[in-house]
């Protein structure tokens, strides 16, 4: 991992920002209606797209504006995440965020911290009673055949162009993504599940952590860390 350039992808919700914006949601402003949703997400028994667009469909529009002001205001930037992105665009470091939320809802807290353009998310069309959403990236079936509302591994085969590949990811959506990648860094419960088939990776909890990590594997340089 230390020789040749590379690209960070790095999952949103639970991993960059500390609090699962989708599920939190959906807790707050629809928590009885949303909760079979969920459980099924959860359980695998429905795909991700599925899931999302049943999920989404349950916010009417008059209430856009109160979901944004919401998701605008809830959760933080884990400790040291501003630090590593600033340290890898200085290292002409590609980053990508990836996030099953909606664009409107993921993309004003990053304005400051990756470039434009390298935000990826669901898109809400408002236009109707409630939420429909589109998926702008859905899989690619040469690379993944899960059904995920934004394919992170198709993002990532789009994008890497023979650069090597870096994961950061916390949750179920992210195991196709830590699978496909040449290094991952993870969080529970994707440390479980790369745990059970066997897929090495870095844990963090900080991106203190994830500093660490990235200048142990040659990304980073040592003087960047410290």
């Amino acid at each position: 991992m230390t020789n040749g350039p590379c690209m960070v992808f790095c999952d949103f919700n639970g991993t960059l920002l500390d609090a699962d914006l989708v599920g939190g949601m959906a807790q707050t402003f629809v928590p009885a209606t949303s909760r079979p949703i969920l459980d099924a997400l959860v359980a695998g028994t429905v795909t991700e797209r599925e899931g999302l667009a049943a999920l989404y469909g349950l916010y009417h529009t008059p209430g856009r504006e109160a979901y944004r002001l919401w998701a605008q205001s809830t959760g933080t930037l884990r400790p040291g995440a501003a630090h590593v992105l600033a340290a890898l665009g200085r290292a002409g470091v590609p980053v990508h965020i990836l996030s099953s939320g909606l664009r409107e809802w993921v993309e004003p807290r990053l304005t400051a911290l990756v470039a434009p353009g390298h935000v990826w998310a669901n898109e809400g069309d408002w236009t109707f009673d409630t939420c429909r959403v589109t998926f702008p990236v859905p899989c690619d079936p040469l690379v993944c055949q899960r059904g995920c509302a934004l394919c992170k591994p198709t993002v990532m085969q789009r994008l890497s162009a023979g650069r090597r590949t870096v994961m950061i990811g916390d949750g179920v959506t992210d195991v196709a993504a830590a699978l496909a990648a040449d290094l991952v860094l993870a969080r529970p419960p994707l440390t479980t599940l790369l745990d059970r088939v066997g897929r090495p990776y870095y844990r963090f909890d900080t991106f203190d952590d994830v500093a660490a990590a990235l200048t142990a594997e040659g990304v980073l340089a040592p003087a960047v860390h410290a």
